[in-house]
């Protein structure tokens, strides 16, 4: 059995931006969502969905009985060797606000599962709820190696649970102030507002 981290360092999963001019090798669809408790936001799900490209190395590679399911011991490997490697880029995954640029991103969960051929990663992060109302939360996923090209699920890519305020805006959007990727790239952001629309 080759080794999924070999093969994930060679398509760029694990792939920091200090390689050379590439374009990307595996991509992804996230749907965000973010949890409220007592009206500030806690937690932010993620669930990743994979090409068919990938998603096929991962079963070959994992899926030692073909059944389509990962064990817990199959996921605990998946986790280790295709996951937890993630940790130096923020697992693409950067929340902003209160002045700070990038806050901290540490899983508190991890789930791998496969449908109909594609494979999928779902994990949860703690967030750390802004000060004021006034101050936005902004989160963005990419890989600043470009290696991996993430977009936002089509619909509706941040869904909001818990107990959600009532004066609250959703606006999905580039940041120009924001480059990575030689500068080449602007990433696209969900910008959360609790003032209302325009805050």
């Amino acid at each position: 059995m080759v080794c999924l981290r070999g093969i994930v360092l060679t398509l760029g999963l694990c792939l920091l931006a200090s390689v050379g001019w590439a374009h990307p090798h595996v991509f992804i669809t996230s749907q965000l969502t973010l949890v409220f408790k007592e009206k500030k936001p806690v937690q932010l799900d993620v669930e990743w969905a994979f090409d068919e490209a990938f998603s096929s190395l991962v079963l070959t590679d994992y899926d030692s009985d073909m059944d389509a399911v990962f064990s817990p011991e199959e996921t605990s490997v998946i986790r280790q060797e295709a996951f937890d490697y993630l940790k130096e880029s923020s697992y693409f995954t950067f929340i902003c606000h209160s002045g700070v640029k990038r806050h901290a991103v540490a899983p508190t969960s991890f789930e791998c599962l496969a449908r109909k051929g594609i494979v999928y990663f779902r994990f949860s992060v703690p967030v750390s709820p802004p000060p004021s109302a006034s101050s936005p939360v902004r989160i963005s996923q990419y890989d600043p190696s470009n290696y991996n090209a993430i977009f936002l699920a089509s619909g509706s890519p941040l869904i909001f649970k818990g107990d959600v305020p009532e004066t609250i805006d959703l606006e999905i959007r580039e940041n120009p102030d924001e480059t990575y990727y030689f500068d080449m790239l602007h990433p696209i952001e969900a910008v959360i507002s609790f003032d209302g629309p325009g805050a």
